[in-house]
C-alpha cells in the first residue's frame, strides 16, 4: 500500500546480492558477484524497467608492478604513526576484528545509495560464514594507536575451484574443491576503506600497495584481479582506481520501474 517505486535486482539490501550485468559478458564473473544472459536486458526494457544506476567493476594487472608512488605511500603511512596487519582469522581476534571492520564499515560507507545499516549481528553473521574463505595475504589493515581506519577487502576468486565440482559439494566435491583452490591465480577486491582524516596520509595507495603486493607474492603469484563494485557517480573511488591502473570491464545495473499506472505486484518493495 502506498508504494510508488520498485527497484531492483536487490536482495533486501545493496549490501546483499544485487545488480544486473548490461555490459561485459566476455569474461564469467567473480566470487560473490552475479551473471545473467544478455538478452535478459530487452525483457526487462520491454517490460517497463529503466536505468536507475550503473555499477562497474574494475580489472587490474597484478602481474605488472605498481608505480613508485605505491611504495612511497606505504612509507609515508608507516612515518605518520599508521600501523599495518594482516586481518586475523581465528577464534576471539578474528571477531574482534570484524567488528571493528563493521564499525569502521558503517562509518565509511553510511551514505551508500539504496542502502540500510547492517545491524552489528546481520554484519558478524554474514563475516563468519565466510570466515574459512578470508585469505589474510590480500586483506591488509592499517591501524593508529590500535584503533582500525582503513582496511583492503580481498578474497581469491573461488569461482576457478567451483567450477570444476558441478554443483555437488559431496566428499569427492569438497577434494576437488580443495585441489583446485591451489590453481587461482585471481581475487576479488570487494572494499577498500580508510577514514576521509587519513586520506591526506596517503593510506588507500598504501593500502592497495599491500593488498596487491599480497596476490603477487602468494604461491601460484596471482596475474589480475577485479575490483567491484563502484558506483557510476562516485567519482573519487573511481578517479583513484583507475589512476591504480584499474579499467572498467563491467557494467552493472539497478532497474527501477514505476507503480503509479498498475497495481503493485505482490511482494515488491520502495
Amino acid at each position: 500500500q502506498g508504494m510508488n517505486v520498485v527497484r531492483g535486482p536487490i536482495d533486501l539490501s545493496t549490501h546483499n546480492n544485487c545488480l544486473f550485468l548490461v555490459d561485459g559478458f566476455d569474461d564469467p564473473p567473480m566470487v560473490m558477484m552475479p551473471y545473467n544472459p544478455s538478452y535478459y536486458r530487452e525483457f526487462m526494457e520491454k517490460d517497463g524497467w529503466h536505468k536507475a544506476k550503473d555499477a562497474y567493476a574494475y580489472d587490474f594487472c597484478v602481474d605488472k608492478p605498481l608505480s613508485e608512488k605505491f611504495e612511497k605511500a606505504y612509507r609515508v603511512a608507516c612515518k605518520s604513526g599508521i600501523t599495518f596487519r594482516p586481518l586475523r582469522t581465528k577464534g576471539e581476534a578474528f571477531e574482534k576484528d570484524c567488528l571493528s571492520l563493521y564499525h569502521l564499515f558503517t562509518r565509511a560507507f553510511s551514505d551508500n545509495w539504496s542502502s540500510t545499516p547492517r545491524t552489528e549481528a546481520e554484519f558478524l553473521a554474514e563475516a563468519k560464514s565466510l570466515q574459512s574463505l578470508v585469505d589474510p595475504d590480500i586483506f591488509p589493515v592499517a591501524e593508529d594507536n590500535g584503533e582500525m581506519v582503513g582496511f583492503f577487502m580481498g578474497l581469491p576468486n573461488y569461482n576457478i575451484a567451483l567450477k570444476h565440482i558441478g554443483g555437488k559439494l559431496n566428499w569427492l566435491g569438497i577434494l576437488k574443491f580443495l585441489w583446485y583452490s591451489r590453481q587461482i591465480d585471481q581475487g576479488r577486491i570487494i572494499a577498500l576503506c580508510s577514514l576521509p582524516e587519513y586520506r591526506r596520509k596517503m593510506l588507500p595507495l598504501a593500502l592497495i600497495y599491500l593488498g596487491m603486493q599480497g596476490g603477487s607474492k602468494k604461491r601460484k603469484p596471482y596475474k589480475r584481479a577485479e575490483l567491484s563494485w563502484v558506483w557510476e557517480d562516485n567519482f573519487a573511488s573511481g578517479k583513484l582506481i583507475e589512476a591504480s591502473g584499474g579499467k572498467i570491464y563491467k557494467t552493472y545495473r539497478i532497474y527501477e520501474k514505476s507503480l503509479r499506472s498498475s497495481k503493485p505486484p505482490l511482494g515488491t518493495f520502495n
